[in-house]
Order: structure tokens, then C-alpha cells, then sequence
């Protein structure tokens, strides 16, 4: 038996409001009704989604792994429900750009004025994704552009640079090196350091020297969650300097790396087969207009 989309509407509102009740409310269902439609999706599925209680619902280990899937399939549906409706509005699409939040929210707030100013019919949709993703997102056409580190620039796809930003050193106000202007790598790759992902401590240890080995480093999977286990003390957080924004709201102090300065250089992709024309092209050109007017140095 297929599943059916009233279902996984009904898994989803239960995992997030952790209540039959609830989301038979939001679903303008009875809970009796709610009841049948999950035990119709469990028979389905061959495995139970939530664990019941008397006092609480919540998903099993199976039914965790499988809402993942849910949302995604969700998220995507309403994506094209908003679609339709631009399109039935009149507006001619959408433009997806996939970058991290922390570019999304230090380096684009301008760049999204300004093109809603030039083409307000066209809708420009940050993908927000880990950085290791970013280059798959647009080989599999799920972005239209994409802003990251290490995208591919061949014959299918070119990619320009955006942005230039030092590595920067974040820590509490009551750290030793707080009262410095700047700090040398020698001086604080020993750690415990917090680095972004896989991919910004490879990128670092490639610009590094042997005699800049980073023994004591943590992985944390986005931007905010570095700066958040630096100030809870867990270590001192590597990121560039564009997110000196974010860091203040965590009362972190930044404070540029130098001996050797290292740069954060973030590409902008897009597939070459564009016309001169198309709103892809143009959204990347005004993209890399906009961001030039930031003051990299402060970064």
C-alpha cells in the first residue's frame, strides 16, 4: 500500500507537537481519527514511528531516522506549493542559492535587497546547507547557485571569487590572549580549538606548516555551534572573520591570526551554459557587485 500524503502530514505534526491532541487540533481532526491514520502508516511502513505513554508521544529510533526523510519530502512539497503560487501571481520563479547560514546572514542581507529593488517578480531562496554539501547541491541541480569553498570550475561549471576573509580567532573576554590585538598561530595551535567541519580543518592544515600541527581540534557542524562551544569555555574557535557579527551576540572577542595569515577565500559557482540574459547570470553578477561593497578588511 503506497503512502499517502495526509499521512506523513499527520507524523509530522505529532513529531513536532509531541501530542496526539495537539495536532489533531492543527489538523482540525479527532485524535481517534489522528490514531487510525499513524496505525495505517505504521502497518504500511512495518515499524512503529512513536513511543506512547500515558503521559507522552515520542519517536521511536526507527521513526527518528525515518523523519528525516519526512521533512525533507515536506519541506520540498511546500517549496513547490510556493512556487505555484508566485507562478499564479505572476512572478516568473525562483533562483536558489546554496550557502551556509553564516554567509546567509553576514554576507547577503544587502545583496537580497537589492535584487528584490531590480526584479521583484524573481524570488532569490538561500538553501541553507552544511559547507561539505554545497558543491553537490549544485551538480545535482538542487541550487542554482552556489557560494562556498572548493566548488568545481571546468567545463560544465564556473566558478569566480566572492569573498576574502582572514582567519580569525574567537575566545571568551576572560581568555589570557584577550588583550592582544592579533594572536600568532604558534601561540594557540596546541587548542583545544573548534574548527567548522571536516573540510575547514583540512583547508587549514593545508595552509599551515608541519610546525603548525593542530593535535587538539573539535569538529562542530555549523558556524553557530563553534562560537556557542566557545563560549561555554569548550575551546577557542577558528572561523573567518565575517562572522565577527555573530560572535558579538556570544560575547566572544575576535582577534585576527597572523604568522602566516591565512585567508578564507569563498567562490561563487554557476553553470556555464547561461545565457548572457539569464536572471541566474545576473542574480551571480549582482551577488558579487554588492559583497565587493563590504569592507573586507574589517573581516
Amino acid at each position: 500500500m503506497p503512502i499517502k500524503l495526509r499521512q506523513l502530514h499527520a507524523f509530522d505534526a505529532i513529531a513536532q507537537l509531541g501530542s496526539f491532541a495537539a495536532a489533531a487540533r492543527t489538523l482540525h481532526v479527532t485524535p481517534a481519527a489522528l490514531s487510525i491514520v499513524v496505525r495505517e502508516l505504521e502497518q504500511t511502513l512495518g515499524f512503529r514511528v512513536f513511543e506512547r505513554t500515558t503521559r507522552r508521544v515520542r519517536l521511536s529510533d526507527l521513526g527518528k531516522q525515518y523523519y528525516l526523510h519526512v521533512e525533507r519530502v515536506l519541506t520540498e512539497l511546500r517549496n513547490a506549493e510556493r512556487c505555484a503560487l508566485d507562478l499564479r501571481g505572476g512572478k516568473t520563479g525562483m533562483i536558489r542559492i546554496a550557502t551556509t547560514q553564516a554567509v546567509i546572514s553576514t554576507l547577503l542581507p544587502t545583496a537580497f535587497r537589492a535584487f528584490r529593488l531590480a526584479w521583484p517578480d524573481v524570488q532569490l531562496y538561500p538553501v541553507d546547507i552544511p559547507g561539505n554539501q554545497i558543491s553537490a547541491a549544485i551538480q545535482s541541480g538542487e541550487a542554482d547557485i552556489a557560494i562556498g569553498v572548493h566548488l568545481p570550475d571546468d567545463d560544465v561549471y564556473e566558478s569566480l571569487p566572492f569573498f576574502r576573509s582572514r582567519w580569525h580567532c574567537f575566545l571568551e573576554h576572560t581568555h589570557p590572549f584577550a588583550r592582544y590585538k592579533s594572536v600568532r598561530w604558534q601561540d594557540i595551535v596546541i587548542g583545544p580549538l573548534i574548527v567548522i567541519g571536516q573540510t575547514s580543518r583540512l583547508t587549514l592544515q593545508g595552509a599551515l606548516s608541519e610546525a603548525l600541527r593542530m593535535p587538539n581540534v573539535y569538529e562542530a557542524s555549523t558556524a553557530s555551534a563553534a562560537l556557542s562551544m566557545a563560549a561555554s569555555g569548550q575551546g577557542v574557535a577558528i572561523a573567518p572573520g565575517y562572522l565577527k557579527p555573530t560572535a558579538a551576540m556570544h560575547k566572544l572577542k575576535a582577534l585576527p591570526l597572523e604568522e602566516p595569515e591565512v585567508m578564507h577565500n569563498l567562490m561563487v559557482c554557476v553553470r556555464r551554459k547561461l545565457g548572457a540574459d539569464s536572471f541566474i547570470r545576473q542574480a551571480r553578477d549582482l551577488l558579487l557587485a554588492e559583497v565587493a561593497g563590504l569592507d573586507a578588511t574589517a573581516w
